[in-house]
């Protein structure tokens, strides 16, 4: 695995040290402006229920906007492209680990396991999903939510009440 993190890092390093950021298109001229608004609520100290600064347009209700998101709270510490930037780093790198343990779930060995993690998270599908900033969590985490999900089920199954942590953890990735 130490290889692939290592060419993650040479090739992400930039944008890790801030010094470049993810232009994609989509990024920039639909979900940039949204976490601006995000960005300006948080500070200001209220929900960001309305973008105040494109006519009241919702943001609670807009999935584009993933304003309740975990990594909204970015916004409070990071200026506005390196919390975008983050936002999609976290997936990135979260996302392998995701597959590793849903192969792990399924049996297969430990090195297999990472061999798939590592071919998902350097996928091109992943990588095209960095266009859109709301899909990149469900595409990174939907394999540790099918993890969860297998694990709840057959521990539940084996002893009955035993998949109550497994299924939170599901109930939590589902969230």
């Amino acid at each position: 695995m130490l290889p692939p993190l290592v060419l993650a890092a040479w090739v992400l390093g930039p944008v890790i040290a801030g010094q470049e950021t993810f232009f994609l298109r989509d990024l920039f001229s639909t979900h940039l402006e949204m976490r601006h608004a995000v960005a300006v609520g948080l500070a200001d100290g209220r929900l960001p229920l309305v973008d105040p600064l494109r006519d009241g347009q919702p943001l609670a209700g807009n999935p584009n906007a993933v304003a309740f998101y975990p990594t909204a709270l970015l916004h409070l510490v990071l200026p506005l492209l390196a919390a975008l930037n983050a936002h999609l780093l976290v997936h990135l790198l979260v996302a392998p680990f995701a597959l590793f343990w849903l192969a792990r779930e399924l049996g297969l060995e430990r090195r297999a396991a990472w061999a798939a993690g590592i071919c998902y998270g350097f996928s091109g599908f992943l990588a095209s999903q960095l266009t859109f900033f709301n899909l990149i969590a469900g595409v990174a985490l939907a394999p540790a939510l099918a993890a969860a999900c297998h694990r709840a089920v057959r521990t539940g199954a084996a002893h009955r009440g035993a998949g109550l942590a497994p299924a939170a953890a599901a109930g939590a990735l589902w969230a």
